[in-house]
């Protein structure tokens, strides 16, 4: 049988100059920093999917997050994700609800990002997502 595409839905938390990361514990990306996000459900809008997954993953409450982009994540294991990109902005600190999961949540400046950065989040970064978001004031 062959493998799907799976759908994966995440969102860049903005603070002013800063972005929320999490330090990943998960086989998938062990110990990188990754965005909030996670897979959609079913019947799920891909909106509400965002507000779900941020406030699962770090007790903030996000309202109408706006889509930025869609990117094909293909993991060195095969997998292959769509994962839909949303922004929101929040002045909130992140709670880590999934400590088994996420070693920590912390706010970086954009320009500034830690290393190594979940697949996903240096695909953003190379396509000039981050720039464009928070040079042009999004």
């Amino acid at each position: 049988m062959k493998e799907k595409t799976k759908v994966g839905v995440v969102t860049i938390l903005k603070n002013k100059n800063k972005i929320l990361l999490g330090k990943r514990l998960t086989e998938h990306g062990f110990k990188e920093w990754g965005l909030v996000g996670g897979h959609l459900e079913i019947n799920e809008s891909i909106e509400d999917c965002a507000i779900r997954e941020v406030n699962e993953e770090t007790k903030i409450q996000i309202k109408s997050p706006k889509f930025i982009t869609e990117i094909n994540v293909s993991f060195p294991n095969k997998e292959q994700y769509k994962a839909i990109i949303f922004l929101s902005e929040t002045s909130k600190d992140p709670e880590n609800t999934e400590p088994k999961k996420l070693e920590c949540w912390k706010w970086f400046d954009w320009n500034s990002l830690p290393e190594p950065l979940f697949l996903p989040v240096r695909m953003l970064q190379e396509e000039g997502i981050f720039k464009q978001i928070f040079e042009n004031n999004n």
